[in-house]
């Protein structure tokens, strides 16, 4: 039996978040949990629009010295629920973890499960759970040729080497994802959490022309094979020049020197394809039966 330890004190940063984020890290290049990277985590906690009264019922799994090997948790919004992320592939962990969901939401538990994790697939059919439509993880080598051609005027900057302006940052996000206007300015509360944004291991690169942060591409790598690919952004007006591969491209690079040997993101988009990413793995979404099934 393992020891079951809830998200404290509903705050989106508190004393967990590291270890948590450390977890995650390690676990990305485990090719069943690669749906869940640490990256995805910190993003989540710093979106506004993120579910806070859930935070609790994100619970925290360890074995009886105390290690964290497997954790559930929602992403962003409530109605993306629930992922099952594990270090050890034991039945009896992953079955606590099944029950902890279908009790936490009974009549509507839905869990989400990488199709490489065929003990849990396993265990979640065996359960009376049955799989309803799936996602893409999708990924690259990044011995992939990296080099990329701008349109005259514009020229590519990233946070490595240069400092970023946050309010063309966040423009840049705001257009990219077909916002009009401009975006409100953040509150107190949100400008702080978006701090923890401001890392080294979330490497942002823009497509600049003029001063303005036209594409935009964060990838987020710290250590181990896996870099993550979020967000990805180019204004309308400037779709189909090539911006958005490009961003991709420097970001990965420079993850790249930093020992990342693949990237992976979550999407079906044919921009990916386009840019030379294949399927990785799906990850499917599985509903409790209930009677009427």
């Amino acid at each position: 039996m393992y020891v079951v330890e809830n998200y404290k004190d509903n705050k989106r940063f508190n004393s967990q978040y590291n270890e948590i984020c450390r977890f995650l890290k390690i676990s990305a290049d485990r090719d069943y949990n690669e749906h869940f990277h640490w990256g995805r985590f910190a993003w989540m906690m710093t979106h506004s629009y993120l579910e806070i009264a859930m935070l609790p019922h994100i619970s925290l799994f360890r074995n009886n010295t105390g290690q964290l090997v497997g954790m559930v948790v929602y992403d962003t919004s409530y109605d993306d629920r629930w992922y099952i992320i594990h270090s050890v592939s034991d039945k009896e962990l992953l079955m606590q973890m099944i029950e902890y969901v279908t009790e936490m939401d009974a009549g509507s538990a839905v869990i989400k499960a990488n199709s490489k994790d065929a003990v849990l697939c396993n265990l979640l059919e065996n359960s009376e759970y049955r799989e309803q439509y799936s996602d893409s993880v999708l990924e690259m080598d990044l011995s992939h040729n990296l080099s990329f051609h701008l349109p005259q005027g514009f020229s590519v900057i990233d946070s490595s080497t240069s400092k970023i302006d946050n309010w063309k940052w966040r423009m840049s996000i705001h257009r990219g994802f077909d916002n009009e206007g401009i975006p409100q300015m953040p509150s107190d509360e949100q400008a702080k959490n978006e701090k923890y944004l401001e890392i080294s291991e979330y490497i942002k690169a823009f497509a600049v022309e003029n001063g303005e942060y036209d594409a935009h591409c964060g990838v987020w790598y710290d250590f181990g094979d896996t870099a993550y690919i979020e967000p990805v952004a180019t204004a309308l007006e400037h779709r189909n020049k090539g911006l958005g591969k490009a961003v991709v491209y420097k970001a990965l690079s420079i993850a790249k020197q930093r020992g990342a040997k693949r990237a992976i993101v979550l999407s079906d988009q044919d921009f990916y394809l386009h840019i030379g990413m294949t399927k990785s793995s799906e990850v499917g979404t599985w509903v409790k039966k209930t009677k009427q099934d």
